[in-house]
């Protein structure tokens, strides 16, 4: 299956195999990201009268039952979870040979493209964020999922200021085929936690790890590890010891309790790490680290 794009109006270039309408139901329109796996589009849900955005696996992925077999499975046990810090699943269907995936539609950037603009952030507000995230993770790993793909393209910040974590559970179809798909792989490698790395089945301690790759990155502006290509990144994860964390020049330090945090998030051991996304929440929250948004139920990033 080709994946050429055909003209459409504007910015409403569209896949050749991206329908215009779904399901009898949803207006298709732009592009609003792509992966190894799947495309999500924004779309129009026309009987409820709200946006939305859907995630289309690629026809390709037809070739492989036991894919499309985890994606339906893992798609309706997400779509159970209910969390203001956690993007809402809709619907789940197929017609043809499309699966799609019908979610929340968050009005916003998600934190990739937020850290390319301003490289990196101050600490307070990085603890903020990785405290909304954590605070997602929790019913994510009470409902039985592990996320296996936290990194920054999967944080959302609404233009309010809430977070959002997305793409749960089904994010390790992307991420398996990833692995051989060029210029898609540094993003999952770079927060992949050494166990992953090695092929073990992650568990939620490889969330954990993820979130502290991803503070350190929002605090210093660069990854701890980075090799030239995504075999030489995830080898860094299992062998090399997490370089020390600077904040770049202008930023205030980052404290010492949590540069400790980040580092204990990153213990090459998953025993070593924080036992739960609520535990380190709580080291986030303890004195000194961040604003009182720490200790909400809700996490919204000011």
């Amino acid at each position: 299956m080709t994946d050429d794009v055909r003209a459409g109006a504007g910015a409403n270039r569209r896949r050749s195999w991206v329908p215009e309408t779904l399901a009898g139901r949803y207006a298709l329109g732009r592009e609003l990201g792509a992966g190894a796996a799947a495309v999500t589009v924004a779309a129009v849900d026309r009987r409820l009268d709200r946006q939305v955005a859907i995630k289309l696996l690629r026809p390709e992925t037809e070739r492989d039952p036991g894919f499309t077999m985890r994606f339906n499975r893992e798609a309706r046990a997400a779509a159970a979870i209910n969390h203001p810090n956690v993007v809402s699943v809709y619907d789940v269907g197929q017609e043809g040979d499309l699966h799609y995936l019908v979610m929340q539609f968050v009005d916003g950037i998600d934190l990739k493209r937020m850290l390319e603009r301003e490289g990196s952030i101050r600490w307070q507000r990085a603890t903020d964020i990785a405290t909304a995230v954590l605070s997602g993770l929790a019913p994510i790993h009470d409902a039985g999922i592990v996320h296996r793909d936290i990194k920054p393209q999967n944080v959302l910040i609404g233009t309010r200021g809430e977070v959002k974590v997305t793409d749960f559970g089904v994010a390790h179809l992307e991420q398996d085929a990833a692995l051989t798909v060029a210029g898609t792989t540094v993003g999952t490698a770079a927060y992949m936690a050494p166990e992953q790395a090695k092929g073990l089945a992650p568990t939620p301690a490889a969330d954990i790890y993820a979130v502290g790759v991803m503070l350190y990155e929002m605090v210093s502006g660069a990854v701890p590890f980075d090799g030239p290509n995504p075999m030489a990144t995830m080898l860094a994860h299992i062998q090399q010891h997490v370089p020390p964390l600077v904040a770049p020049p202008g930023r205030e330090p980052v404290p010492a309790r949590i540069a400790q945090v980040i580092m204990q998030a990153m213990a090459k051991e998953p025993e070593s790490r924080f036992q739960s996304a609520a535990a380190m929440r709580r080291a986030l929250a303890s004195p000194g680290s961040s604003s009182s948004a720490a200790t909400a139920s809700t996490v919204t990033i000011p």
